[in-house]
């Protein structure tokens, strides 16, 4: 019954010691980001790109590129957005794309080094993954 308890007791301390806590500092630096999949309203396809730069304290400034598959909706536009990292790594935002308001969900890798998101607004969803660049 010992070894039960001691086991249990390294295999516990051991997964304790694994937990990663994040927050908003592991953000930090400049990150390019791309859209994988995403939709208008009535099922226009619209693809993103983004260069972002975080200063680690909840706040990103983003400058975006944006086109919809016929090539009739497309720009760019600047934005500062303020976020929050979470202790489990999980990350929300809200901004504003192509001129209209998303929620945006999501993950940064534990080193800050990998973001994966997903925005959703009126008429628009969309996700993506966004990488740190030196």
């Amino acid at each position: 019954m010992k070894r039960l308890a001691c086991l249990c007791a390294l295999f516990f301390a051991g997964h304790v010691m694994a937990q990663t806590t994040c927050s908003n500092a592991t953000l930090s630096g400049n990150y390019i980001a791309s859209s994988k999949n995403g939709t208008l309203a009535a099922g226009v396809n619209i693809f993103v790109e983004a260069l972002v730069a975080s200063n680690g304290a909840g706040t990103i400034n983003a400058n975006f590129s944006y086109t919809e598959s016929g090539g009739l909706l497309n720009g760019t536009t600047a934005e500062t957005i303020a976020y929050t990292v979470n202790s489990d790594c999980s990350l929300t935002a809200n901004a504003i794309l192509a001129g209209i308001p998303v929620t945006v969900r999501g993950h940064v890798s534990p080193d800050g080094n990998k973001v994966v998101l997903i925005a959703y607004g009126p008429g628009i969803a969309l996700n993506g993954t966004g990488d740190k660049v030196p």
